[in-house]
């Protein structure tokens, strides 16, 4: 089983420097502002790579700090304390990333989790799958029949909709100019794992590719993926498909953002109220950890791990499947 784990117990140390005496000539205060703008120490955090990983200690706290003088008196300057995030106590959740269509490695990634399950001591266990269950990989349709029948005895399951079910779900209404849209991202690859592969008629006749899709598509399938949460939380965790709009109260988060943001939450360094675990942007081979979130998408469909991240008694650890999803089949 390859894991990796975030150490939450590393120290951190400061050290200050400031000016002593008090009656000091002004060429003299001039020269010691000088040497202490030169030897102030800004403290920053341990950091410790995981692969492509950075992982950051939240359980600890820090001041940066740095120190400006002037003729009278020191002023400092603090940033905002990164914040300590808790898991419930006994519990444990295993949240997998985006499965694209690749049925064969999320199998195998599932039996993993079950091995895994089945030695944690914990008494309640989740998994939660982040969405994008289809397009771009082989097999959507494999993977939507499988897991809307998967009832393990070893845990519970959660679904959280991504912005390919929200696709998905408008196209097999009527809206054509969606599927449009869809065929150009994914979209082909799942309507092949239905049959549906006339897209010469897309131009001349799209009514036509609507009504094979409408007539492939199990109405049962649609009824399951319609039937996902847009979140779930975990103590001060919460899991999302792509992520959140910062600064904005996690009440107020908008559907929308949680299937599609992008650039607005990666780019956010700062605390978020809760440390978000989250899918949708694709990281290279190796899953990342920040101090305000996760990220497990490592890009299955594009012959990568497929990964998921356990949530448990303090620890972010990872589990990757053995089997790779195959790039040929995109």
């Amino acid at each position: 089983m390859r894991e990796l784990s975030v150490d939450m117990c590393k120290p951190y140390h400061k050290r200050s420097y400031g000016l002593s005496g008090t009656f000091t000539p002004l060429f003299q205060m001039m020269k010691a502002v000088l040497r202490a703008n030169l030897n102030a120490a800004i403290i920053m955090p341990e950091h410790f790579p995981i692969g492509n990983a950075l992982a950051i200690d939240s359980a600890s706290s820090f001041t940066k700090s740095s120190y400006m003088l002037n003729l009278f008196k020191k002023k400092t300057a603090k940033d905002a304390v990164p914040k300590s995030y808790d898991m419930p106590e006994g519990e444990v959740v295993y949240a997998i990333g985006d499965v694209h269509g690749c049925f064969i490695p999320m199998i195998n990634l599932l039996s993993k989790i079950e091995l895994d399950r089945r030695l944690c001591p914990a008494q309640k266990s989740v998994v939660v799958f982040l969405g994008d269950l289809m397009d771009r990989g082989p097999a959507s349709r494999e993977v939507i029949d499988f897991l809307m029948h998967f009832t393990p005895d070893w845990t519970e399951v959660v679904f959280l909709r991504g912005n390919h079910e929200e696709v998905m779900l408008d196209v097999m209404s009527g809206n054509i100019g969606a599927m449009r849209s869809w065929f150009e991202f994914g979209g082909k690859d799942c309507a092949r794992s239905y049959g549906v592969d006339n897209f010469g008629q897309l131009l001349i006749n799209p009514d036509h590719i609507m009504m094979a899709l409408q007539r492939s598509v199990p109405r049962a399938h649609l009824e399951f993926l319609d039937s996902f949460h847009d979140a779930f939380t975990f103590g001060d965790y919460l899991l999302v498909h792509a992520g959140i709009k910062p600064k904005v109260a996690i009440e107020d988060q908008s559907p929308y953002d949680m299937r599609w943001v992008r650039s607005s939450f990666l780019d956010y360094t700062k605390p978020h109220p809760m440390k978000i675990v989250h899918g949708h942007s694709v990281v290279e081979d190796e899953p990342e950890i920040h101090s305000n979130r996760i990220a497990v998408d490592t890009g299955v469909y594009q012959g990568r791990p497929l990964t998921a991240v356990k949530l448990y008694a303090g620890q972010e650890t990872f589990i990757q499947s053995d089997v790779k999803g195959d790039p040929q089949d995109i």
